[in-house]
């Protein structure tokens, strides 16, 4: 557990150090070079995924089966360039793979 903490053991000895009066204010955003996966809904039966990183949002829409770039238009994955289509299996293969580690733990009785 400590060598998980390590990477952010200066960002939790700063935060512990702000004056609790301070107002506080998240920083949305994914480490440089790294990615976020963020759902909207539950993970099971998700409205949304997406994907946070240094290129912005990527995100699928299941609701409507189209995706979108951070700079670009919703589209159907049939109409998204090479990378896009890349960056949509990606992303549907990791909630998959999210999904089936939840469904071999035991139930939390959380719903997701």
């Amino acid at each position: 557990m400590a060598g998980e903490l390590a990477p952010i053991r200066g960002e939790l000895d700063a935060a512990l150090r702000v004056d609790p009066s301070e107002a506080s204010v998240p920083r949305l955003g994914a480490p440089a070079g790294r990615e976020v996966f963020q759902y909207l809904g539950t993970l099971r039966s998700p409205g949304q995924i997406a994907f946070l990183g240094d290129k912005g949002r990527f995100v699928y829409d299941f609701r409507n089966n189209r995706a979108k770039a951070a700079d670009g238009d919703w589209r159907a994955p049939s109409a998204l360039g090479p990378t896009e289509q890349e960056d949509l299996l990606r992303l549907i293969r990791t909630w998959e793979r999210m999904k089936l580690a939840r469904q071999s733990r035991p139930d939390t009785g959380d719903g997701r």
